[in-house]
């Protein structure tokens, strides 16, 4: 079941809160077609 990029971002907060141990992306083919979502990555990923 495919995420929304509203859900999709609470997943990465979620994934993010300390203690950070870091992020894998299991459907990467997703990530890439979605570009709502690669933008959601990149801010999250600045931000730490």
């Amino acid at each position: 079941e495919e995420l929304s990029p509203n859900e999709f971002e609470q997943a990465i907060d979620e994934c993010l809160r300390v203690p950070i141990a870091g992020i894998i992306f299991w459907n990467n083919d997703a990530l890439i077609t979605n570009k709502e979502k690669q933008e959601i990555v990149r801010r999250k990923i600045h931000k730490i």
